[in-house]
């Protein structure tokens, strides 16, 4: 029997998840509490400790590493998209 890693929770769709540390915390960034995400409006502190402020939810501390989800940032390539068709 292998033993598998424990698997990270999945985040909303299109974000990836991050584990930072305070002074790393964006706001934007989203936080799970018991399978629902809420989006970081607010903050305040420094590096070492942060007041997070959440639109529908109390404030959290957050003092040591924090799982949070980021939206996925795409970045459009320039350049010329060539269609080939081949064994006509």
């Amino acid at each position: 029997m292998s033993q598998q890693a424990p698997r990270a929770p999945r985040g909303p769709l299109g974000t990836q998840g991050h584990v930072v540390g305070p002074g790393q915390i964006r706001i934007g960034d989203m936080v799970g509490f018991d399978g629902v995400f809420f989006e970081i409006t607010d903050m305040a502190g420094g590096t070492v400790q942060k007041a997070l402020h959440f639109r529908d939810r109390e404030p959290m501390t957050v003092s040591g590493p924090l799982l949070v989800f980021r939206k996925i940032e795409y970045t459009p390539v320039l350049g010329e998209m060539v269609y080939s068709r081949t064994g006509v």
